[in-house]
């Protein structure tokens, strides 16, 4: 199963979202496009690192890189995910997350931060 990505659908659906909640960017944030394996590790595909890699080497996209976030809820609640970094014409590379222990919201909502590691590159 696989998706396949409408730059001009999302951007009208972004729009439409952003037009409905005031544009209120502090609180919505739009960070990309994301998909999890839920039954196996939570690594890149071959499939999902040549879609990454075409969409930053696209000029008519317009962006100078991606992170392609990919989580796993395992059987015993734990939160797994890999993180990749994706630049034109360069190798993809790993980035650092981190994970606190605890939910932090009642409805278990963690905090995920991508370490900043790969920004002064």
């Amino acid at each position: 199963m696989h998706f396949v990505r409408d730059p001009a659908q999302h951007q009208r659906q972004l729009d439409d979202f952003f037009a409905r909640t005031g544009n209120d960017y502090a609180r919505f944030n739009y960070m990309g496009e994301w998909h999890s394996h839920p039954s196996f590790e939570p690594l890149p595909s071959r499939e999902d690192m040549a879609t990454m890699q075409s969409i930053v080497e696209d000029p008519n996209v317009g962006v100078n890189f991606l992170v392609l976030v990919i989580p796993r809820l395992t059987r015993w609640n734990m939160l797994k995910l890999s993180a990749m970094l994706f630049r034109p014409y360069t190798t993809p590379d790993f980035v650092d997350v981190e994970v606190e222990n605890a939910p932090v919201t009642k409805s278990g909502n963690f905090i995920v931060r991508l370490a900043r590691r790969f920004i002064n590159r």
